[in-house]
């Protein structure tokens, strides 16, 4: 098919064929831009069964938008064959990366978490992939990984308890349920992602065999080649990620890949210093949490100091003004910070004198108070008349000589 035009797209050349289908480089000639197209196999093409699941993989990969997941494009049929089109990724399988050579422990880290995440979008749709592979896996230029085949998924609503899973899927990868043929849910996925994660450790994979059958039998009944034995140096902590997310009993395996990437995260923290960011739903929510206290002490520190120039704009003396302790009631340690936000905001402006809590916590101790470990909003007004008396402030207003801000 090398040459010919299909549509708008002009065929560069074959990237892969299976027995499922045969996927094309080409390029779109009314935009301008590379992509990949996949048709069934010629095989198949007369097949219903088939020409539906590849629409179904369309919808499904349509229906999420994650930097860890192709981008689908369109879907298309001429002369009655159906092919979908998307992004060209350029790089390498991770399967390939894995046979070139040994993969780094911290890269390895990173990668399953970029895979999990990639999951962890189509887990947040109720869905479920069935068919992770590092041969499914492409590392684009960045070493970024992307997942690219989604032709087993199933939403978990669609699934049969009957549904045999092993038929077109690749056996060295599935869960021992999934091997079985009973249904599965999202935790197979974490299974499968434990395997390429060993995969990459290890340079193997955990469970082989002379035949299809013999792998499956191991899947089911053996457990994994030790780890630290295939590769020698990894991190115990990294053995015990690996070791959860291959138990045979599905609800002794993490029970999300939130859990999971949240384990691989702290893992690669411990190994680089360096946390990868992931955007898991715990995240952004500390994310918007930390944004929106950011934004607040913003505002706070600039209607102070507005209020104060308009007050103090026939003055050239700087005003004092003292900030209480925040009470962080939201269990997060991020947020504890946010009185020395506040603090730092309003020393930027140079109409103010700020009682940092330091010195605070100095005239509390001349009061004989120096077991306060907090400033709340009486000690606070207390400590600022304080300060203004010591230091001689005479910033004029009506009744008084001094102003102190609290």
């Amino acid at each position: 098919m090398i040459g010919p035009t299909i549509g708008r797209y002009r065929i560069v050349e074959k990237l892969g064929e299976g027995g499922m289908g045969v996927v094309y480089r080409a390029e779109d000639t009314r935009l301008h831009r590379t992509v990949a197209l996949k048709f069934l196999a010629p095989a198949l093409v007369d097949n219903p069964e088939e020409r539906q699941r590849l629409i179904n993989e369309a919808r499904t990969i349509a229906s999420i938008n994650h930097p860890n997941i192709c981008t689908i494009y369109g879907i298309d049929e001429l002369e009655g064959r159906t092919f979908i089109a998307t992004e060209y990724v350029e790089g390498s399988t991770l399967r390939d990366r894995v046979l070139s050579g040994e993969i780094g422990i911290a890269k390895a880290l990173r990668v399953a978490t970029e895979i999990a995440e990639g999951l962890r979008e189509a887990h947040s749709r109720d869905i479920v992939h069935r068919d992770i592979k590092s041969a499914n896996i492409m590392i684009n230029p960045a070493g970024q990984a992307v997942i690219m085949d989604f032709g087993l998924v199933r939403r978990e609503e669609q699934m049969r308890p009957d549904e045999q899973f092993i038929s077109g899927s690749t056996s060295a990868y599935m869960s021992p349920e999934q091997a079985r043929g009973e249904r599965v849910d999202q935790r197979t996925d974490i299974w499968s992602v434990g395997v390429v994660l060993y995969e990459m450790l290890a340079g193997e994979l955990p469970f082989r065999g002379d035949y299809e059958q013999a792998v499956v039998y191991s899947i089911i009944n053996q457990p994994p080649r030790d780890l630290v034995e295939a590769r020698p140096g990894v991190p115990a902590r990294v053995v015990e990620v690996v070791a959860r997310a291959l138990q045979k009993d599905p609800t002794d395996r993490f029970p999300s890949l939130d859990e999971f990437v949240g384990a691989v995260a702290g893992e690669l923290d411990r190994i680089t210093g360096a946390r990868p960011v992931v955007a898991t739903a715990s995240r952004r929510r500390r994310d918007v949490g930390w944004a929106t206290a950011v934004a607040a002490v913003v505002l706070v520190a600039f209607v102070t100091y507005r209020a104060l120039r308009v007050d103090n704009a026939a003055s050239n003396a700087r005003v004092p003004i003292a900030v209480s302790d925040f009470d962080n009631t939201t269990g997060d340690p991020v947020l504890d910070g946010l009185s020395g936000m506040l603090i730092t905001a309003l020393e930027q402006p140079k109409l103010l004198s700020v009682v940092t809590r330091s010195r605070m916590f100095d005239l509390l101790k001349t009061m004989g108070r120096g077991n306060v470990e907090h400033i709340d909003e009486s000690l606070r007004a207390y400590t600022i008349r304080r300060a203004c008396i010591s230091s001689a402030f005479s910033v004029s207003i009506p009744g008084s000589s001094a102003r102190c801000n609290t």
